[in-house]
């Protein structure tokens, strides 16, 4: 995995695409499917925390990765079934990992899938007027989302969000909206008991395991009926984005690549039936920033990379100055793959998913 200074630029990361058969897939089962890749702990923690920046730090995630994976290594297989891509073992990382592994600096003001969601909340009011829904945000951030429906479309009081993020949780209940830093898997359900008509959770699920723990404590807090609105990366911009320079989608951060077909044996396996799938459209201006920032981050993870060496410089404004340069000196060397990167139209960040409890 580890890409040398001569190559760094130029080396297409290929799947081995190795038939695999004990796989067990999380969401259909199956045991038939492909080996993509490998990575090591070290290989992971170097991703997230570069080595020549913070040894000390790196050391520690790498340490606890191999303490979460029960191992060294971490295999990256796709489900010959259902197509679902995961990790294998499917663990999803802790507090105790992303403390490590991130220094969060904000949340997103808005998202095409909050639009989409809130446009879809909004007829589903209008068709109850004198019925009050219930709502739970589970991975709330900061509150963006039902900061734009509440109280207009939803009464404060009648939402309930879930988040782990001290910063975010403080920002939602500022706003007069109830949060807990629960795991939703671990909550007594008991206490809302078929309380909720909508659960909304933008870019949670692939970060999740245990997922038939989760949708059984989704069905116990929703109605017959009730709307569930999730969205996720779009895999098909992940396989580009890996196949082409950028960065891999690294465990155990994110666990699960979903697709439409995996929904589909979700929903069917837990009740809920498909009402909506979509995929975000292309933001042509955002693609090219992801494609050179995405590409630059991963020739970084090289120490014998000058990527590498500008991320040790301590001067926060020489680094952002040197960054620019050298990710557009890389992206000259790119410009055939940044323009494939634009130019389907169906690659945009996300996909969005609206399925309705129907068991």
């Amino acid at each position: 995995m580890t890409i040398t200074s001569r190559s760094a630029r130029k080396r297409v990361f290929s799947y081995l695409n190795t038939v695999v058969s004990d796989i067990c897939c999380p969401i259909c089962g199956f045991s038939d499917g492909r080996l993509l890749y490998t990575v090591t702990s070290a290989e992971a923690a170097q991703h997230f925390v570069l080595k020549e920046v913070n040894q000390a730090r790196h050391n520690k995630l790498a340490d606890h990765i191999t303490h979460l994976w029960g191992q060294t290594t971490c295999d990256v297989v796709s489900c010959n079934c259902c197509h679902f891509i995961f990790s294998r073992p499917y663990v999803a990382g802790d507090s105790t990992f992303y403390t490590l592994a991130y220094e969060r600096t904000g949340y997103p003001a808005w998202k095409w899938e909050y639009q989409k969601s809130a446009d879809a909340i909004s007829e589903i009011v209008s068709r109850s007027p004198r019925h009050p829904l219930r709502l739970i945000e589970i991975g709330a951030g900061n509150g963006a989302f039902v900061k734009s429906i509440a109280p207009d479309i939803i009464p404060k009081e009648n939402i309930l969000c879930f988040e782990f993020s001290e910063y975010g949780r403080n920002k939602i209940v500022e706003y007069g909206i109830k949060c807990q830093s629960d795991d939703i898997r671990s909550i007594n359900s008991s206490n809302h008991p078929g309380q909720f008509d909508l659960i909304c959770m933008f870019q949670v699920l692939e970060h999740m395991d245990r997922l038939d723990v989760l949708f059984k404590t989704l069905n116990s807090l929703s109605k017959f009926d009730s709307h569930l609105f999730i969205s996720v990366p779009n895999a098909e911009q992940i396989e580009f984005n890996e196949t082409h320079g950028c960065l891999l989608d690294m465990p155990p951060n994110h666990i699960g690549r979903w697709n439409l077909h995996g929904f589909e044996q979700i929903a069917v396996a837990f009740g809920w039936t498909l009402a909506e799938f979509r995929i975000e459209p292309l933001n042509v201006k955002d693609a090219l920033k992801q494609q050179i920032a995405y590409r630059y981050l991963k020739i970084s993870q090289d120490s014998s990379t000058w990527a590498n060496k500008i991320e040790c410089i301590n001067s926060d404004k020489v680094r952002r100055i040197l960054r620019i340069v050298c990710a557009g000196v890389y992206s000259l060397t790119s410009v055939k793959i940044l323009f494939k990167a634009i130019s389907d139209k169906n690659r945009g960040d996300s996909q969005w998913i609206h399925l309705i409890k129907t068991g």
